[in-house]
């Protein structure tokens, strides 16, 4: 078999071509760094981004999942430590919601920026202003994230 390697490793990898042991190049490199790695599948299609682990099952968050016309399979929520250190695919598209956290990647997707959820919560006016958020990129598909 082949190896698909280039050749300034090719001495490094001489046993494993000796095995046949094919070494294989990631079509979608999502990992992070440390030797963890997170589930993060290609169905995403929001990703829930804040300092704390959020809930997508939530009542709140379901809310606003169903507001954006999407199930939660579709929703994968994670840190702000975990999204530093996650590598994504060139024109990988997936809406972001980032809570009390400020932006710091635009995906090709919705972009929403709010403040923590428990201050969402209290305000009606915090509240019409994510409702005005999705459904304006529902309708234009252009993001706000500021």
């Amino acid at each position: 078999m082949n190896m698909l390697i280039n050749n300034n490793k090719k001495a490094k990898y001489a046993i494993l071509a000796e095995l046949n042991i094919v070494l294989w190049r990631l079509r979608y490199p999502i990992t992070v760094k440390n030797k963890i790695l997170l589930k993060f599948w290609i169905n995403t299609r929001l990703l829930l981004i804040s300092s704390t682990r959020i809930s997508i099952y939530d009542s709140f968050i379901k809310d606003v999942i169903h507001a954006m016309q999407l199930n939660s399979l579709e929703v994968k929520s994670i840190t702000i430590k975990q999204f530093k250190n996650l590598i994504f695919p060139k024109n990988f598209f997936c809406h972001s919601w980032w809570i009390d956290t400020a932006v710091l990647y635009k995906f090709r997707g919705m972009c929403i920026n709010t403040v923590s959820l428990l201050r969402l919560r209290k305000s009606a006016r915090l509240k019409c202003a994510l409702w005005e958020q999705i459904r304006y990129n529902i309708n234009s598909n252009i993001d706000i994230c500021k």
